[in-house]
């Protein structure tokens, strides 16, 4: 680490480029410091998100009007264009923090699931063993550079956010009839041509299967499992007339485990044969 006037600091900076942002979250910098008495930052704004973790010592973390006092295991979130400012509180032990700053249009929503939000900013006890082990893995990335190690920063960050999210999350949230069925719709979307079932859905949203179908039906305007068979319909209607894949194939793609049971399902749904469809259309 280099000495400063005030700390001793140890920084890995990354410029994001258009692999980067093509995703929804990148990293910017990884640092930590080891304070000197005399340490404080701000007041001042930055433009993007950076998490601070307390490894060691106290600190007072001065948001709005607020002010809190942070211990070892505590962190606290700097928000863009939010005024803040920190600084040592007499300890045994001299203050050490890590931080990770980075951006991205998941940055909010993921704080937000952490419990993190320009109202609240901080969190106490957050750092868990697993946890402690994830931040001394990026603090490796410091002395290394490279593609290789700027993905595996990637996997820690991810890594990190997960490990901050609680276990339950509140049921406020979590059975929300809206978020729920959109969360179902978005996971067949994604997944309908997977063999999934009804009872898949169900349980990645964690809803009692009868109650997820009646409220399904009512907001969907159709049965779960209708929708299921519409979403590989649709796809093989698709395929049988802008590709050469032979039928077999295409009821492996969307999702059906043989040509017989796709055949059943698309005659009940058009009328008429796989085969005789791309024939007609």
């Amino acid at each position: 680490m280099r000495e400063y006037a005030s700390e001793f600091m140890e920084t890995w900076y990354h410029s994001p480029d258009a692999f980067d942002k093509a995703g929804g979250i990148w990293p910017l910098r990884v640092g930590r410091n080891v304070a000197k008495p005399n340490y404080q930052s701000g007041p001042r704004q930055i433009g993007y998100y950076s998490l601070h973790f307390v490894r060691e010592g106290r600190a007072a973390f001065v948001f709005g009007k607020q002010e809190v006092i942070l211990g070892r295991g505590d962190l606290f979130c700097l928000f863009p264009g939010v005024t803040y400012a920190y600084r040592v509180v007499p300890s045994s032990k001299a203050l050490e923090l890590m931080w990770l700053a980075f951006d991205g249009e998941q940055a909010e929503p993921m704080l937000g699931w952490a419990g993190l939000s320009e109202q609240k900013p901080y969190l106490r006890g957050a750092v868990n063993k697993d946890l402690d082990i994830t931040l001394e893995h990026m603090l490796h990335i410091l002395s290394v550079r490279g593609t290789k190690y700027v993905l595996a920063l990637y996997g820690h960050m991810y890594r990190l956010f997960a490990g901050l999210v609680p276990e339950t999350e509140p049921r406020t949230v979590r059975n929300e009839t809206e978020g729920w069925v959109r969360q179902s719709v978005s996971f067949m979307r994604a997944h309908y041509a997977e063999q999934i079932t009804v009872g898949d859905a169900a349980k990645h949203v964690g809803i009692d299967r009868s109650h997820f179908t009646r409220t399904f039906t009512r907001a969907i305007g159709m049965p779960p499992m209708a929708y299921l068979q519409k979403l590989r319909m649709d796809r093989g209607s698709d395929l049988l007339r802008g590709t050469s894949l032979s039928v077999t194939e295409i009821a492996l793609t969307v999702g059906y485990p043989d040509l017989y049971s796709f055949t059943r399902a698309f005659r009940n749904r058009f009328g008429m044969s796989p085969s005789k469809f791309r024939e007609e259309t």
